[in-house]
């Protein structure tokens, strides 16, 4: 196996884990509150750190993308 080939299984499985475990009704209640939260007009803050900083990055608006999001870094 190359190292693509683990990347991918490794991604697979974190993936199902997520699929099969409470952290998809989470996520469904975290989608819901953002968007629930951007439809009234507020605006959903997202926080990191160091390398956790990476997911709000990810949150910043960007050409075409829903403009709701602050990061706070």
């Amino acid at each position: 196996m190359s190292a693509i080939d683990d990347y991918l299984t490794e991604v697979e499985q974190q993936l199902r884990q997520v699929r099969d475990s409470g952290a998809r009704d989470a996520i469904a209640r975290a989608v819901d509150a953002c968007a629930d939260t951007i439809a009234n007009d507020k605006i959903v803050f997202t926080f990191g750190t160091g390398h956790c900083s990476f997911a709000p990055l990810e949150m910043l608006t960007r050409t075409g993308t829903c403009s709701g999001f602050r990061a706070m870094i």
